[in-house]
């Protein structure tokens, strides 16, 4: 299975409300490729953004509001069999986004992240438009 032009969010009601800004994410695991996609918990695009789905992971990414506190909004893992990038568009971003991101493998290579937060955005692939991205909670 191929994932392309998607956005997974979680912290988000039925109506796509931003609702919980402390949500989780369990294991994600793709099939095929991930191609101008985005993932992210808690977390939603600048407010304002015309098209959410293409703008995650440039920096102003936002937590919701709600939810239970202390709880970090976080994705546990994500695997994904086969290529992972963005797009050959300007203007547009995709990323896995939270504010903790566990282990991510990429065509069965495992991503060589921190152990510890880290706002610097880790590109992915062979466009300069997909990245991961810890977002630090102020």
């Amino acid at each position: 299975m191929k994932i392309e032009h998607h956005l997974e969010r979680a912290g988000f009601d039925q109506a796509d409300n931003p609702t919980n800004g402390h949500a989780q994410i369990g294991a994600i695991s793709v099939g095929g490729d991930w191609i101008a996609s985005s993932v992210t918990a808690g977390l939603n695009s600048f407010l304002g953004a015309p098209d959410p789905s293409v703008t995650f992971g440039n920096g102003d990414d936002v937590f919701n509001t709600g939810g239970p506190i202390g709880v970090i909004a976080s994705i546990a893992s994500i695997t994904i069999k086969g290529r992972a990038m963005g797009s050959l568009e300007t203007g547009d971003r995709f990323g896995i986004v939270a504010e903790s991101i566990g282990a991510i493998t990429i065509g069965g290579v495992k991503l060589a992240l921190t152990t510890a937060f880290d706002p610097t955005p880790f590109p992915i692939g062979p466009t300069p438009d997909f990245v991961v991205r810890e977002v630090a909670r102020i």
